[in-house]
């Protein structure tokens, strides 16, 4: 089994100086978070007018464009800053690009154009960071992770096409989180998921949603995580006892 913390709960682990070392198998892995183009949109015109303008490839892109040489700056940067010489042998860093382009019902931009116009933009962009590289991309040990809230499973192959080693998946209901772990792993991607938030807030998980979680964390692309949206020093509390427990379910 393997546990990680998404950016939310690691920056208060960071806050409270929190010991994250809690489960049988040792140190958490931590996922770290750039905001994506259609996030970077969303954020400065506002959801509902950039839903509104972004109906068509060629609309999308034009729209996205701007955000697209501040968001490479800060890929190289963070990719640098979390990789480094040496660490070939350690335990990857997990660079999250979040971009949430599907909720809970559903896609919030057409399918087709995430699949075929946004994935179109990533792969190009990580393949430029991984051309720069002064070393072989081995001795950085980074892995690239692509999160949206809702299922996006349709698109996993698109997502691994990009350059995407994993998806950090939220706001998924758990009945559906055993085929999208499935389907993860058919694409060849780590699935990062499983605890969400709105589950840590009364405090432990119930014995039958541990074992559930504890049967998918067997699977070797889980890994157990957050969503993402934990914002309490109690939920992460929550969150590490429930890693805990499954750990040892």
């Amino acid at each position: 089994m393997r546990f990680a913390l998404s950016w939310a709960a690691r920056e208060i682990a960071d806050k409270n100086e929190i010991e994250t070392n809690v489960t049988p198998l040792g140190d958490m892995l931590t996922l770290t978070k750039i905001d994506g183009l259609w996030s970077r949109l969303a954020d400065e015109i506002g959801w509902n007018e950039a839903m509104r303008l972004a109906q068509f490839p060629h609309d999308f892109m034009k729209l996205i464009d701007p955000y697209g040489r501040t968001m490479m700056d800060q890929m190289r940067e963070t990719f640098n800053s979390i990789g480094g010489m040496g660490r070939r042998d350690k335990t990857p860093a997990y660079l999250c690009i979040a971009d949430d382009v599907c909720s809970s019902i559903g896609w919030i931009v057409a399918e087709d154009i995430v699949r075929d116009a946004l994935m179109m933009v990533y792969g190009k962009m990580i393949s430029t960071i991984h051309n720069d590289l002064p070393f072989s991309r081995d001795e950085f040990n980074v892995s690239w992770c692509f999160h949206s809230d809702g299922d996006i499973s349709s698109i996993y192959p698109a997502i691994k096409q990009a350059g995407f080693d994993a998806v950090h998946g939220a706001s998924v209901p758990y009945a559906r989180m055993s085929t999208l772990v499935g389907k993860a792993g058919t694409a060849k991607l780590e699935f990062f998921g499983g605890v969400m938030t709105e589950t840590l807030e009364e405090g432990r998980l119930s014995g039958e949603l541990t074992r559930q979680i504890a049967i998918l964390a067997r699977r070797p692309n889980m890994v157990v995580c957050d969503d993402g949206g934990m914002d309490t020093l109690r939920q992460l509390e929550h969150e590490l006892d429930a890693c805990h427990q499954i750990a040892l379910c």
